[in-house]
Formats: structure tokens, sequence, C-alpha cells
């Protein structure tokens, strides 16, 4: 289920001014594509709805502290959301007022980093790194990585389980900003999706984590072209070097054994990950 269109209605905004703060209200008509049951998260969560945190268009001192999705009477595919802002804060804490519903709070975001060792066989420049013969080291070297990572944790009225397998280590299959990170094709892969059930002032809702890994030089594979066989004619055929055969992998260009003096390396790319829609996340 996705939102096929998200535009914001001229009846139904409000603005009051009391002695509290300043209030707004703003209704937004979202139409979904299905009929299901998880309608109101869909339609809650739909981009270019205001998430809770959010700030006002024109007053940035009042903050999303609300947004209700209600379902339009006899039209199951279509909601009206309202999304309502205040500029009331909790002095001793320095942060928006915590909303008594669970499901109105706004998403919890923390940026980090994980670790993770990787074979060096490429240069700062792509190049393939082998000795001055053009020999591959064995063993290969190993380099250590730091790369980010950010966590976010959105209560939910319920764990879109079939949502969770699906997207599970799956990477992004375009363009897309998180969290003022512009991501690139397949550089974002989603290494958490789970969900902790928790009841709260009548409220029985999920706390539900999503931790997505970057990686700037995308999640694709990268695989030096070596081996003991190459095409001849199109039949493999053993690689012999003076008549016999080598004891370490050769370097191979289209399927052919290179055989120049100093030979370049070259890489064989897999894209390995499930690419998938992640807009549909509104992360």
């Amino acid at each position: 289920m996705v939102a096929t269109s998200v535009n914001e209605k001229r009846d139904g905004k409000r603005a009051i001014h009391d002695e509290k703060g300043k209030k707004y209200t703003r209704v937004f008509l979202v139409v979904l594509d299905t009929v299901e049951t998880d309608g109101a998260i869909t339609a809650r969560q739909a981009a270019g709805v205001p998430r809770r945190g959010d700030l006002h268009d024109t007053d940035t001192s009042a903050r999303v502290i609300v947004v209700d999705p209600q379902q339009i009477d006899g039209s199951p595919l279509y909601w009206n959301v309202e999304v309502e802002y205040s500029t009331e804060y909790d002095s001793d804490s320095g942060g928006g007022v915590v909303a008594e519903n669970p499901l109105d709070r706004p998403d919890e975001y923390s940026w980090g980093h994980f670790d993770r060792t990787v074979i060096l066989d490429r240069d700062k420049n792509g190049a393939a790194i082998t000795n001055s013969a053009g020999d591959v080291f064995d063993p290969p070297l190993e380099e250590d990585q730091s790369l980010p990572e950010l966590t976010i944790i959105r209560n939910q009225l319920v764990y879109p389980a079939n949502t969770a397998f699906n997207y599970m280590n799956s990477v992004n299959n375009s363009s897309l900003t998180i969290k003022g990170a512009t991501v690139a094709p397949r550089q974002a892969k989603m290494k958490q999706f789970s969900g902790q059930q928790n009841t709260e002032n009548g409220v029985t809702y999920f706390r539900v984590t999503y931790r997505v890994q970057f990686n700037p030089a995308t999640w694709d594979r990268f695989v030096l072209d070596i081996g003991f066989n190459q095409l001849v004619a199109g039949v493999r055929v053993p690689i012999l070097v003076k008549g016999e055969p080598p004891t370490l992998p050769q370097l191979l260009s289209n399927g052919v054994a290179l055989t120049a003096a100093a030979p370049v390396g070259v890489f064989l790319s897999f894209q390995a990950s499930k690419e998938l829609n992640w807009s549909i996340l509104n992360l």
C-alpha cells in the first residue's frame, strides 16, 4: 500500500494564540492505492505529510505535536490527516511537549558509525593493488573501515512485519534524502527493522527501529577479475605460464589472461543486494 497523492486542503486550517502560546492546524488529503487495515499508518507516514517534530512553514517556533489520520466516511482510500503544531515547550527538559499519546511523539534520530574489515584490492583511484609484476597478493591486504550509520526509532500502532521482512538487507533503488543526508542509489542498506511492543497511557503500540548503514562506494560488490582459466574461442581452458599452470591466479580481462609486462587489473561489479523503493518508508 502506498499514497498516490498528498495535497493540503484549504479548509480546516486553524490558528490559536493565547496565554499558553500558539497552535496551528493544517489538513492534508491523502489518497491510497489499495484498501488495507493499516491505512491510517500509510496516510500518517505519506511523503508530503509533516512529521512529528517538524517546524511550521511560517512560524519556526511551532513544531508538529500531533498527526491524526481520519478516514473519510464511505471512502476507504481517502484520508484527512490533521497536523497540529504548538509553541508550548517543557522548559525543564529543553525540548518539545511530550505528547500523552505515544503515537503523537516525534521520531528519534541517532547518528553513529559501524566498523568492518574489507579486502584491500583497489587503491584510492580504483586501480588494482598488485605487486610490481602484476601478481595479486596472497593473502590479500585488509583494511579496517568506519562508515556512517543512522538509527531511527518511531512509535507505530502496528509492526509492519511483511514490510520488515521484505526490506531487511535491501538497498535504496533511487536517490533520496534521509535526515539531511543525500543518498545516491544503492548507498544505503537496511540492517535492522525491528519492533518492540509497549503499552503507555492506555495505548498499545510498537517502538520500531530502523538502522541504516551508508557506504559512499555503494553496496555493490567489486571483485578483481582473476583466475586459473581463460576463454579460448568460447571454451574454458587452463592458463599456462611457460607451459606450466601458475601458482597464483592470473589477471583477466573479458575472460582472457593479461600478458602485458605490467597488466592493469579489471574489476567485475555485482549488485548483490535487493533494490527497493525506500520512499514509502518515509525515513
